[in-house]
């Protein structure tokens, strides 16, 4: 049995799968299973993932009989995993060499971890991996540096977790990464590790550019849900503070898009949230002078 169960979702990404899948195989960690699902691509993709099937035996290619969508196709794949992790890798992005095998190691170092991610705004204050319980990376997460917003390629998981929490929601949408970041961390302590192990390619054909719009209103809503559902790990008081963070920052947001004249987006994104009135007063007060202040 694999100790990592290696996914690939294929939609379309004729230009990018051949280095994908290459990307992988170059790596310096083997002890691996490659899982490709295809849902239903209409570029030859499938065809291309299938050209490697034959040259390794740890690949395995799999067409979907009618498309799923992204976060759906992402759970079947899973379900399909024999590794005691999960590490997807998408269809047009690179793992670098070391990338695998430095996710595996900092999640062999720490048992209790059922996620773990890189640091994108790591401040070198010490070495690296670290373990969070899951109320101290809350707190990073909300009143830090937003720790929890990494995505499938950043990420690894723990098989076991995964299937645990049920996956990914796909009612959650283009946001469905960051909500199962936020479940899976309130549940079992995280590990961090160095950033710098993949290549994320940005391009327009990305789901997440198309869909910027959604993805402020689901992840307002998964935040509010996690901070005032009985599974935070955070005490009241801060779960409170770290929404009226959540708050303000659209708040500022929708400021700043007034000020650029796009008086419809910034009263779209106010209605949407419809923020207590006490934090309207609050608006231009950074968070440490609130705290200080109590407020």
């Amino acid at each position: 049995m694999p100790l990592v169960s290696i996914i690939v979702t294929l939609y379309n990404r004729k230009a990018f799968i051949k280095q994908a899948i290459e990307s992988i195989l170059d790596s310096d960690f083997q002890d691996w299973e490659l899982i490709i699902v295809d849902d239903c691509s209409s570029d030859g993709s499938a065809n291309i993932a299938q050209s490697f099937e034959g040259r390794d035996p740890r690949i395995r290619v799999f067409i979907n009989e009618q498309n799923l969508g992204q976060f759906e196709n992402r759970n079947y794949a899973a379900s399909l995993a024999c590794g005691t992790y999960i590490k997807f890798i998408d269809s047009d992005d690179l793992i670098y060499p070391h990338g695998i095998g430095t996710m595996v190691r900092a999640m062999e170092a720490y048992p209790s971890c059922g996620i773990g991610f890189d640091d994108e705004h790591y401040d070198g204050s010490s070495a690296f991996p670290h373990c969070y319980s899951p109320e101290r990376i809350f707190e990073k997460h909300y009143f830090e540096r937003g720790m929890l917003f990494v995505g499938p390629l950043g990420s690894i998981y723990r098989r076991s977790l995964f299937e645990e929490l049920g996956g990914f929601d796909p009612a959650c949408g283009v946001a469905a990464d960051y909500d199962f970041n936020l479940r899976a961390a309130a549940r079992k302590d995280v590990v961090v590790f160095q950033r710098d192990l993949y290549w994320y390619r940005r391009h327009e054909g990305q789901e997440l550019v198309q869909k910027a719009a959604d993805y402020f209103r689901l992840s307002f809503s998964i935040n509010r849900s996690i901070l005032t559902g009985s599974d935070c790990p955070m005490n009241s008081r801060a779960a409170r503070l770290a929404l009226d963070n959540i708050y303000l920052l659209n708040m500022r947001k929708a400021l700043f898009r007034a000020l650029k004249m796009q008086l419809g987006t910034a009263l779209s994104m106010i209605r949407f949230m419809n923020p207590p009135l006490r934090l309207y007063f609050l608006v231009f007060f950074p968070y440490r002078m609130r705290r200080k202040l109590k407020l």
